[in-house]
């Protein structure tokens, strides 16, 4: 469905398209129409990989604008949500809806050591051999473990399409 203002999914760390769970973009998609997209250089995107928000927003305000999107509604998740922030900083008439999921504000208490947490997950992983989303988004406790383990049964290599 391409009618309506469509809702742009903006992706958390270390994620692309087929980190969306689909029951997500189809519940959403039943009735409004759903655009996701990988950042430059993440995924098949070709590009650059920015290496601030700010230019991830730059990179996402341009995509939107070549598709020749005046409104979007906005679903963002962790990093997609400070991506979604500044984005509005930008172009604050573009966003008619937004929703931030499991994310905080720049200058939030602690915010200044996601990039730190988030490059020891990464090192963990490598040394570990499992997804740095087992750490990124999972305690360490059995409970989080064990739901890590769900997860990565359920969705883990397998593609989805997006529409």
């Amino acid at each position: 469905m391409e009618k309506g203002i469509p809702v742009v999914f903006f992706t958390h760390l270390s994620a692309n398209l087929d980190n969306w769970d689909p029951r997500v973009i189809d519940g959403i998609a039943e009735k409004h129409w759903v655009i996701t997209f990988d950042n430059k250089g993440i995924g098949s995107s070709s590009g650059k990989t920015p290496n601030s928000i700010e230019q991830m927003a730059q990179d996402a305000l341009d995509f939107i604008k070549a598709l020749g999107l005046s409104k979007i509604d906005v679903l963002s998740f962790s990093m997609g949500g400070m991506i979604a922030q500044e984005l509005i900083n930008y172009e604050p008439n573009l966003v008619r809806k937004l929703i931030l999921s499991g994310t905080g504000p720049r200058g939030g208490e602690n915010i200044e050591n996601v990039a730190r947490l988030s490059d020891l997950d990464t090192i963990r992983s490598v040394f570990t051999l499992k997804d740095v989303k087992t750490y990124l988004f999972f305690t360490r406790t059995a409970n989080g473990r064990k739901k890590s383990k769900r997860i990565f049964e359920t969705f883990g290599g397998k593609k989805r399409t997006t529409r």
